[in-house]
């Protein structure tokens, strides 16, 4: 009779598989990256300084700072997604999705084109609810925009 009753033990730190929970490997994930983008930034910057003889301000400003910036937290977000993945849950760095297989330009597009819809249609609803609206910035030039759109 007593059977009906028995519970199931609870582990906070790890699910039926024996692995960390998802809120715990995020947690690592988003500290990890954060540590990465940092010390990455800290040796690129101090190499290119060396290197260039550049001030640490022109470094991580103008074109070469968008660059640079966006360089750190591609790496980061590489390397902690790798370890995390390898460490974590053993899964090779394939795991990222970045080899090719059978239907990968017909995964791109139809990716690429759901993110795109998801986009304006969030964009519509913000306009239609009168709470969002584009206007150009006057002393944005045509290739500041084209950057950004481009990367």
């Amino acid at each position: 009779m007593l059977e009906c009753f028995e519970m199931e033990s609870y582990n906070f730190f790890l699910n039926k598989s024996g692995r960390l929970r998802s809120g715990w490997r995020l947690g690592i994930f988003v500290v990890t990256f954060a540590v990465l983008a940092k010390l990455i930034e800290v040796a690129l910057v101090v190499s290119i300084m060396l290197a260039f003889k550049w001030p640490a301000d022109q470094v991580l400003g103008g074109y070469a700072g968008f660059f640079a910036q966006a360089f750190i937290l591609f790496t980061a977000a590489i390397l902690a997604g790798w370890a995390c993945g390898a460490l974590l849950e053993e899964l090779p760095l394939r795991a990222l999705g970045w080899t090719t297989h059978k239907g990968w330009r017909r995964d791109f597009l139809l990716g690429t084109a759901i993110g795109f819809v998801s986009l304006a249609l969030a964009t519509l609803l913000g306009i239609i609810g009168g709470g969002f609206h584009f206007t150009l910035n006057s002393s944005a030039t045509a290739s500041a925009m084209a950057k950004t759109l481009l990367f």
